[in-house]
């Protein structure tokens, strides 16, 4: 994200079917890292927002007022499970007002509310329907249906439905799509990989060599608990990750043995057994998962 005049919202052209959802936040265009991102707040206290905390969450017209009264950049809907509404993400397919050939084709094909981004570079699509899993990437194509908040603005595109549609075959194949270009990109050849620790099984030699690390303030930050003090996390799910991820190099991508270490952490949560997709895949398993993958 750039540092270009951002579009502000406009409330009129937001579906009300969004805004009948006590799930909005403000967000902030702040540099977190070194990289420009939208940070999520709760309208009520001002405090960062999580996609899994309903009480940081409250009504558009809280979140309107909050926006109104300054010190914010935008408005942002959070997608939950229950609510059956998927968020399309299409970054960087507008180029002076024109948008991309395959862009205008996936939004003909799901007719249902298109808006511009702040940015005014990219696309959101918002549909009703259901996804196997919280959501999926590829490149510049992101799919989302939980645990998520994506910006709103209203910029409605033209020639658009003002409301959220439904086209299940459409979006069934879109995430078909996605799955088999990720099957296509995990058969190709592998670059070479990152030096990794070799294997260890003795939890507290990992732990000691992981906070005698360069990155090994952070690492005890992170396994105390005190992922907030960093501020760099929007959310403690993104601290699980960040945490998981450290664990799994330096148990040397023993993920059972991360398990154990993470399960001492004080961010450690009844949620990390608690189921998270479909197939019964839990919080924890995931989490691992996704720190090996990247």
């Amino acid at each position: 994200m750039s540092d270009a005049p951002l579009l502000p919202p406009n409330p009129e052209g937001i579906p009300a079917e969004l805004k009948a959802h006590p799930h909005w936040v403000v967000w902030r265009a702040e540099t977190v890292e070194g990289r420009r991102t939208k940070v999520p707040y709760a309208p009520a206290t001002g405090r960062r927002a999580s996609v899994r905390a309903p009480e940081d969450w409250a009504s558009f017209e809280a979140a309107w007022r909050a926006y109104q009264a300054g010190g914010y950049d935008g408005v942002g809907f959070v997608l939950t499970p229950d609510l059956q509404i998927v968020g399309i993400d299409l970054d960087g397919v507008v180029h002076q007002d024109r948008v991309r050939p395959w862009a205008k084709r996936l939004v003909r094909a799901l007719h249902s509310y298109t808006e511009r981004s702040p940015s005014g570079r990219g696309l959101r699509i918002f549909l009703r329907g259901r996804l196997p899993e919280s959501g999926k990437r590829w490149g510049p194509i992101e799919v989302y249906a939980a645990y998520r908040y994506l910006t709103v603005t209203g910029a409605r595109l033209e020639g658009s439905p003002r409301d959220l549609r439904a086209p299940a075959k459409r979006l069934e194949q879109v995430w078909r799509e996605l799955l088999e270009r990720q099957g296509r990109r995990r058969a190709a050849p592998s670059q070479p990989k990152r030096a990794v620790p070799p294997p260890v099984q003795d939890e507290a030699e990992v732990l000691e060599r992981a906070f005698r690390s360069r990155v090994g303030a952070e690492v005890r930050t992170l396994y105390e608990g005190r992922w907030r003090e960093l501020g760099r996390y929007a959310s403690q799910s993104e601290a699980d990750l960040a945490l998981a991820s450290y664990l799994v190099f330096f148990a040397g991508g023993d993920l059972a043995l991360a398990d154990r270490l993470f399960r001492r952490s004080g961010l450690y949560r009844p949620k990390w057994d608690e189921p998270h997709y479909a197939d019964g895949t839990t919080y924890g398993q995931a989490t691992l998962r996704k720190a090996l993958e990247g």
